[in-house]
């Protein structure tokens, strides 16, 4: 598996004015321990990613971070989809963020962390509101072939072991520049008039979407 793998491709329709990057960061397949750490780390960073990237530096309108979940792998994400700036300079200003919240990640209180742990402990331990809800819930541990039909009373009780320097090792291991296990997908769409570069001439292997047919 490639380190850094880049997806490229034209906007679908051809008059679309927008550009758009999804950044992922993989944490490799999925365990209770690190999808506890996962949650928090997706509480955490998703204010601060949008105040910086959407309200402060003005990337885009669309743009958020969140957990993503593929074939049993984890992975934290980040969003854009901008009018004003090409997908290059978008990846760039992600990057960055990315590296300065690690900053924000070791300043948090420990009253702040303990609020969001609460906070995803009781969404996890509160009891279906409807059948439908109780259906989805059990169908997608069937289709994913996992089976773990009390699942959350289980998450709820790894979030509860979430230390800080927990969620700095697993940023440490999967996030940060130069991170032992650093995993990363990047998916580009590119805009009327906006030019694709030439791939980089080493580091990133860069596939164009059309290949993956």
């Amino acid at each position: 598996v490639d380190r850094a793998l880049e997806l490229r491709r034209r906007a679908p329709n051809p008059d679309e004015g927008n550009c758009a990057v999804e950044v992922v960061f993989q944490f490799g397949p999925r365990n209770p321990q690190d999808d506890a750490l996962a949650y928090v780390l997706e509480s955490a960073i998703e204010t601060p990613a949008y105040t910086q990237l959407r309200t402060v530096e003005q990337l885009g309108y669309v743009m958020y971070a969140s957990l993503r979940q593929d074939d049993g792998v984890h992975g934290i994400r980040v969003v854009v989809q901008s009018s004003s700036h090409n997908p290059e300079a978008i990846t760039e200003r992600i990057m960055a963020f990315v590296e300065s919240f690690r900053a924000t990640l070791a300043a948090t209180e420990e009253s702040d962390l303990q609020s969001r742990i609460r906070a995803l402990v009781s969404a996890r331990l509160e009891k279906d509101r409807d059948l439908k809800g109780e259906s989805r819930r059990v169908w997608d541990e069937i289709s994913e072939q996992n089976y773990k039909f009390k699942r959350y009373v289980e998450e709820a009780a790894n979030l509860q072991k979430v230390t800080l320097q927990r969620l700095l090792e697993l940023y440490d291991r999967h996030v940060m520049p130069g991170a032992p296990e650093r995993r990363v997908v990047v998916s580009k769409i590119y805009g009327l008039g906006v030019e694709m570069p030439p791939p980089p001439t080493a580091g990133v292997r860069v596939v164009m979407c059309d290949e993956l047919a």
